[in-house]
């Protein structure tokens, strides 16, 4: 009987020993995660730099269409935002603030339905920015094609190349001089 007992006792405490590894190990992965997040970079959310952005085409709000072609020659800055997202609302304000990127151009895409109120809300908060915007499914062909991972993401692509990437507009800005077009 003690046998048992003294096995039981064995396979208990390796079961609480593995349990209390693979609960330091979530613990030390979130904690990556969240340092990620808040350094700017979250770096599986955002393509690579030197991600080629590949073939899409969808509708403006303003009318017209936006494809691949667009972005040859020139430089873009394209931003990814959600409605909802608490980042995605501070990226928005610091935007409405003053605080939008140089480039040739600014394009803005908010994840979401046409028939969404609070997508419809977002882009009344960003129509008066100088930007193209359209309204494109969070994990529809235009998020695909510039391999967008989440939200926010702010990126600098020129002449169809992702230079710069990042989840804040200082990342992006630090990095325009920083990396080449390819």
């Amino acid at each position: 009987m003690i046998q048992i007992l003294l096995g039981a006792v064995i396979v208990l405490g390796l079961m609480i020993s593995a349990n209390l590894l693979v609960t330091f190990a979530a613990i030390r992965r979130i904690a990556a995660v969240e340092a990620g997040h808040a350094d700017g970079s979250a770096a599986a959310l955002v393509p690579d730099i030197g991600y080629q952005v590949a073939d899409f085409s969808t509708d403006l709000l303003s009318g017209g269409a936006v494809d691949r072609a667009d972005l040859a020659d020139s430089s873009v800055v394209t931003i990814f935002v959600s409605p909802g997202c608490a980042p995605c609302q501070k990226l928005i304000a610091s935007m409405r603030s003053g605080r939008v990127p140089r480039s040739d151009s600014l394009l803005i895409f908010v994840a979401g339905y046409d028939d969404d109120t609070v997508v419809r809300d977002t882009v009344a908060e960003l129509s008066d920015l100088s930007a193209r915007i359209g309204v494109t499914p969070p994990t529809g062909p235009v998020a695909q094609a510039f391999g967008v991972g989440g939200y926010p993401t702010v990126l600098r692509v020129e002449n169809g190349i992702v230079t710069a990437a990042g989840t804040r507009l200082d990342v992006v800005e630090k990095l325009r001089t920083a990396v080449p077009a390819r």
